[in-house]
C-alpha cells in the first residue's frame, strides 16, 4: 500500500506520543485563551501571563498560585466587587498556567496516581475523607464515587465516611485517616501524632504520600466551596469517577 493512501487513523498512530501531547497542549491553550467563555479574551490572556491584572484581581490570582491554602471566601468577595461573576472568576483562576495549568494538576496527579504503596482506592478514600472534614459536598461526592469504583466496595467507603472508628479498614489506613482528619480540622499535628501513625504499621513513605493527598484536597476543597460547585447526581458523579480512574488528574 502506498504511503499516501494510509488512513487518517494510521497516519495519526505514526505520530510520536510526545508530538501528540504537544499538539494537544497547544490546542487546549488555544481553546482556553480564545474559545467560548464568560471572561473576556483580554482578561484570560492577562490571567494566563499574570501580567496587567488590576487590583484586587491580581492579588487573588497570585494568592491562588502561590499560597492556595490561604485562599478564603473573602478573597473572592473582594474580587467580585469589580463586577465579575463567579463564573468569570472561576475561569480566570484556572487559566493560570502556574496553578491548575501545570503545577497543581501535576501535583494532584502524582499524589493520586503516582507510585505509592497506597492503592488508588486508598488515596481516593483519603481525598473523600479530607473533603468530608472540610464539608465540601461536591468533593465528597466526587471522591466517594471514585473510591467506591476503585475498591469495587461502596459500602466500605460509606462506612468510613459515616463513622471512621467503626469502619472495616486495616489499622494502618485507619491511623492515617485519623492523622489526615486531625491535620485538616486543626491545621497542625503534635509531636505525639506521628509515632502513633508509625506504630500502626505505616511507613514514613506512606505518611509522605498521604500528606500529599491531604495537601492537594485541602486546596481543591477550598476552591470548590469558594466557587460553589454544584453537587451532581449520583449518575454524574459515577461518570466522573470512571474518567478519573481512566485518565487521572492531568
Amino acid at each position: 500500500m502506498r504511503a499516501d493512501s494510509r488512513t487518517a487513523e494510521e497516519a495519526e498512530d505514526a505520530v510520536p506520543d510526545d508530538d501528540k501531547k504537544q499538539a494537544a497542549h497547544r490546542a487546549l491553550v488555544d481553546r482556553v485563551l480564545s474559545g467560548e467563555g464568560r471572561a473576556s479574551v483580554e482578561q484570560r490572556a492577562r490571567a494566563f501571563s499574570n501580567d496587567g491584572l488590576s487590583p484586587p484581581l491580581d492579588a487573588l490570582i497570585g494568592k491562588v498560585a502561590l499560597r492556595p491554602t490561604q485562599v478564603t471566601e473573602a478573597d473572592f468577595t473582594t474580587a467580585k466587587a469589580l463586577g465579575l461573576s463567579e463564573d468569570q472568576l472561576f475561569e480566570l483562576v484556572f487559566y493560570r498556567p502556574d496553578f491548575y495549568g501545570a503545577r497543581a494538576k501535576e501535583f494532584t496527579h502524582e499524589a493520586m496516581r503516582g507510585p505509592s504503596s497506597w492503592s488508588v482506592g486508598d488515596r481516593e478514600l483519603m481525598a473523600a475523607y479530607v473533603s468530608k472534614v472540610n464539608e465540601s459536598a461536591f468533593c465528597v461526592g466526587a471522591h466517594t464515587a471514585t473510591a467506591s469504583q476503585a475498591y469495587q466496595d461502596g459500602p466500605r467507603v460509606a462506612a468510613v465516611l459515616a463513622d471512621l472508628e467503626s469502619a472495616p479498614v486495616d489499622e494502618p489506613l485507619l491511623a492515617t485517616l485519623r492523622m489526615l482528619g486531625k491535620l485538616t480540622a486543626e491545621g497542625k499535628l503534635s509531636t505525639a501524632d506521628m509515632p502513633e501513625v508509625l506504630a500502626a504499621g505505616v511507613s514514613p513513605e506512606q505518611v509522605e504520600d498521604a500528606l500529599a493527598v491531604c495537601a492537594a484536597f485541602n486546596t481543591t476543597d477550598r476552591l470548590a466551596e469558594a466557587f460553589g460547585f454544584e453537587v451532581l447526581s449520583p449518575e454524574a458523579f459515577a461518570a466522573g469517577a470512571k474518567y478519573l480512574l481512566k485518565r487521572g488528574y492531568r
